[in-house]
C-alpha cells in the first residue's frame, strides 16, 4: 500500500464528525475544550519538550504500544492547546502512516495549495481541520457568534488564538 493510499480523502463533514466523536467520548461538551484531558482519556501522555528548533511546534510519537504528544514548551498556551489538538488529529486520522509526526510552524499555516508534496499537504490540512473542529465545535461557535460576533471575544471564550478563531469563523461561513 502506498503512502497516498494510507491518507484517505476526507470531507470537512467527516473530519468534523470524527472530532465530535472524540470530544464526546472524552466528555468535553462546553467551551473551552480541554485537549489535554482528551489526550489523557485516550491514554496519550502530553509532555513539554525543549526542542532544539523553535519552529517545531510539537510531535506525535508512537513507540512500544505507547503514544505521546510532545509540545514546544516555549510556545503560548493557546498554541500548545492547538498543537495537542492537531496531534490528536494525526492520531485519529493517520494512524496507519508512520510512528511519528513532527510538525513545524509551517504545518499549522498550511493550506491545500501550499505544498509540493500532495500527501504531506493532505495530512497537515486534515490535522488542522480536525484541531479546529475539536477546539471550536461548529454548533458552539455558531451559537456564541450569534450572541457576540467578535473574534477576539470568541477566541477568549474558546481559549484559542484570535487567528485560529478568525479562520474558524470564516470556514463556517459566518460573518459573510
Amino acid at each position: 500500500m502506498t503512502t497516498a493510499e494510507l491518507v484517505p480523502w476526507l470531507t470537512h463533514k467527516a473530519i468534523e464528525a470524527k472530532a465530535d466523536r472524540m470530544r464526546e467520548t472524552a466528555g468535553c461538551s462546553s467551551a473551552p475544550i480541554d485537549p489535554m484531558h482528551i489526550a489523557k482519556s485516550l491514554g496519550i501522555g502530553v509532555y513539554n519538550a525543549d526542542f532544539t528548533n523553535d519552529s517545531i511546534s510539537g510531535m506525535l510519537r508512537r513507540s512500544g504500544g505507547e503514544t505521546q504528544i510532545l509540545v514546544n514548551e516555549v510556545h503560548a498556551i493557546e498554541r500548545i492547546r492547538y498543537t495537542v489538538a492537531h496531534e490528536l488529529g494525526h492520531f485519529d486520522l493517520h494512524s496507519g502512516m508512520t510512528d511519528s509526526f513532527v510538525d513545524t510552524d509551517l504545518d499549522f499555516y498550511r493550506r491545500e495549495a501550499d505544498s509540493d508534496d500532495p500527501v504531506k499537504k493532505r495530512v497537515e490540512v486534515q490535522a488542522n481541520m480536525f484541531a479546529a473542529a475539536l477546539l471550536m465545535p461548529r454548533q458552539l461557535v455558531i451559537d456564541a457568534y450569534n450572541v457576540s460576533p467578535h473574534c477576539a471575544l470568541l477566541a477568549e471564550m474558546f481559549f484559542v488564538s484570535k487567528s485560529a478563531m478568525t479562520f474558524r469563523v470564516a470556514n463556517l461561513g459566518l460573518g459573510q
